[in-house]
């Protein structure tokens, strides 16, 4: 299953509303994850929290998405600011919309993502930073992508 817009714009109630669909009864979920990214949200701490607690997986990107789009043409280490993130992305994908199908764009250089996505989150345990809307640039959206990769194969 997936939801939009009734779960919440801010990362604790995605999570909340994943939650709530976990025990509904006759949903008998195999795994749940949640995606969002910071966008300035206060409640990331208690999303990963109430999210580890109940079994969920997040992936999570900060500033936002388009960072794990980002990836998969450059490697990223300096923060990024407000839409920053989108600005690089349109050297390679020009008309970029959120609303675009990228997959196709994306899929060839997937492993490169999922390196660079890696080498963000040792670069922030080097670095002794623990809270993720300290953590940018990172993302947790390639460990969503191995772990649906490795359904598939």
């Amino acid at each position: 299953m997936i939801f939009g817009r009734q779960c919440g714009a801010s990362p604790s109630t995605v999570v909340k509303f994943a939650i709530r669909e976990k025990s509904r009864p006759g949903n008998d979920f195999d795994y749940i994850w949640c995606v969002f990214d910071c966008n300035g949200h206060g409640d990331l701490e208690e999303a990963f929290s109430l999210a580890q607690t109940n079994n969920i997986g997040v992936a999570f990107s900060n500033p936002n998405f388009e960072l794990w789009y980002l990836l998969h043409f450059q490697d990223q280490t300096a923060s990024l600011r407000g839409k920053s993130s989108i600005t690089r992305l349109k050297k390679f994908i020009r008309d970029y919309p959120k609303s675009q199908n990228v997959y196709p764009l994306l899929a060839p250089r997937q492993s490169e993502a999922i390196t660079r996505a890696g080498k963000l989150r040792k670069m922030h345990l080097r670095n002794d930073t623990t809270s993720p809307k300290h953590q940018n640039p990172s993302t947790t959206a390639d460990e969503l992508v191995v772990f649906l990769n490795s359904l598939v194969r």
